[in-house]
């Protein structure tokens, strides 16, 4: 059975394909954790935490909407 988005296409558009949907993935997990990590932010501001703890979820979240930018066409 063939992929009716691969058939009669080339190689080159195969792989342009498949760089599209792993691209679209990436940017959903990212988009996931974005979502994980606004809610610890969000928490960790309705009760004690140590601040070290608050850096690190707020670094991430930070690292995490650089490489979103990343996906802005």
């Amino acid at each position: 059975m063939r992929d009716y988005q691969t058939y009669g296409k080339t190689q080159d558009e195969i792989y342009q394909i498949g760089l599209k949907a792993l691209k679209s993935e990436l940017k959903r997990e990212l988009e996931t954790k974005k979502a994980r990590l606004k809610n610890e932010l969000l928490n960790a501001l309705n009760e004690p935490m140590h601040p070290a703890t608050f850096k690190q979820i707020a670094d991430d979240l930070y690292n995490t909407l650089n490489e979103l930018l990343k996906f802005k066409d």
